[in-house]
């Protein structure tokens, strides 16, 4: 729950952090159909990689709940502040984004076990593993959706 509650708030900070530095008034309960579906999926994530190999559902943990509530939350922005860009572009800023919010997540993780809290890495490997998950379901969901938003409702995201 607490990634799910994480996640939406982070966007929504963002957002309105967004609209001031912008000076553009927007309505955050707008579009919040996308952090609702990024909160669920956040605590899918986390609920499915207990059911599953440790390292697996680490990765899976990081691929949804990273990567897919990323690109859900990206989409929640881009819908909010009606951002055209072509899809370079989007891919390449989703990656920013998704690159970032897994750095503060490393960073996060590297001082929580230095301070004793547990272990979260299984190897000196780990955290290249959560990276490439992180950056792997974000495109992969952002591209997915696109596409199928595209086919449902003949308009483009």
């Amino acid at each position: 729950m607490f990634y799910a509650l994480a996640t939406i708030s982070f966007f929504l900070v963002f957002a309105k952090y967004i609209s001031w530095e912008f000076n553009k008034n927007v309505d955050l309960k707008k579009h919040y159909g996308w952090l609702i579906a990024a909160g669920i999926v956040s605590v899918l994530a986390v609920t499915t990689s207990y059911y599953m190999d440790s390292r697996a559902g680490n990765f899976a943990q990081h691929a949804v709940g990273g990567g897919v509530a990323v690109a859900l939350g990206f989409i929640y922005l881009k819908k909010q502040f009606n951002a055209t860009y072509n899809w370079r572009i989007e891919i390449i800023l989703l990656f920013g984004l998704v690159s970032a919010l897994g750095c503060i997540n490393e960073l996060a993780e590297f001082a929580a076990d230095n301070l004793g809290y547990g272990i979260f890495s299984f190897d000196r490997q780990d955290t290249w593993r959560d990276i490439a998950a992180n950056s792997l379901g974000a495109v992969l969901a952002y591209v997915l959706i696109k596409v199928c938003y595209g086919f449902l409702f003949k308009k483009k995201l």
